[in-house]
């Protein structure tokens, strides 16, 4: 069946959203995160329930709430909380939902996990840049808030509506390594400040996620060589504050790159909220991170 470009509107005062399918790889050297999407299981079940292509992109909804209104019928998948969801004011515990022209879409303050997931029939259409619908404003890609507008292609339903499984974020304690400025910090002064849990701090966003804990410093460089920097690098300001740099985070320079974390927990990382008491395991025996590694 022929589709047709469809829209979605956002209706939410305020948001916390964007496009994203498998990012942008490649281009570090070029000052460009990667992007893509915080939680790539939750996304791809998103897109595997809709039989659409693994790279559809999907429409990412951090923790404030989001009300979307349809104007062309569709079918969207949800990985969202249960409780989270409702169509027309009646709340839905389904993940695939097939929505009429004029329905209302509302995902609720996010009370499980951080980051919810709608896909779409076919995928999310906008901006492609480098290859990539991942949402990144500084290469001129719009933002989305109140009142944009999202395409996509009309498809009138599926065929089949699958049995649909609850999406769960289990509860890790995720490890941590030495990373290529590990020595300004010390293995004894790491496992003292990981061997306590840690509050995830509410600035934390797709840039980086901070905690309200500090490090005590007793010393720090007056200046040191500027180095790539990767997702899950966790970074040391001279006043104790950790930064662990995530999908959109900066790809050079910043401060010392103490710690790191592998890139297969941060989505479950990514899915804690604000407020949550995060644990950690400090891996000293491991070898630290070579600053020139390209992994």
């Amino acid at each position: 069946m022929k589709s047709e470009t469809a829209r979605a509107i956002i209706k939410s005062k305020q948001c916390y959203c964007t496009l994203q399918d498998e990012g942008r790889g490649g281009q570090n050297h070029r000052g460009i995160p990667a992007g893509g999407p915080m939680d790539s299981q939750a996304r791809d079940l998103a897109n595997a329930l809709l039989d659409n292509n693994s790279n559809d992109a999907v429409l990412e909804v951090g923790p404030l709430s989001l009300t979307l209104e349809f104007e062309n019928a569709t079918t969207v998948s949800v990985i969202a909380g249960i409780g989270e969801v409702s169509v027309n004011g009646v709340p839905i515990e389904d993940t695939l939902l097939m929505l009429r022209a004029g329905d209302v879409l509302i995902l609720e303050y996010a009370r499980s996990f951080a980051f919810r997931y709608i896909g779409i029939k076919g995928g999310w259409q906008g901006d492609r840049v480098l290859n990539s619908r991942s949402s990144l404003p500084s290469l001129g890609m719009r933002s989305l808030s109140f009142q944009s507008e999202i395409s996509f292609h009309t498809h009138i339903y599926l065929s089949e509506i699958k049995s649909l499984a609850e999406y769960a974020v289990p509860q890790l304690k995720i490890p941590i390594f030495p990373g290529p400025d590990f020595h300004w910090l010390g293995a004894d002064k790491a496992r003292a400040f990981f061997s306590q849990p840690l509050t995830l701090d509410v600035q934390s966003n797709r840039q980086a996620f901070t905690f309200l804990e500090k490090v005590t410093v007793t010393s720090y460089p007056e200046a040191f060589n500027s180095t790539g920097c990767l997702p899950g690098m966790v970074q040391l300001t001279p006043s104790g504050k950790l930064f662990i740099l995530m999908k959109d985070g900066q790809t050079t320079g910043g401060y010392l790159q103490i710690l790191y974390i592998p890139e297969m927990y941060l989505p479950n990382l990514a899915q804690q909220l604000p407020g949550s008491k995060l644990n950690f395991v400090f891996a000293g025996s491991e070898k630290p991170i070579d600053k020139n590694s390209d992994q």
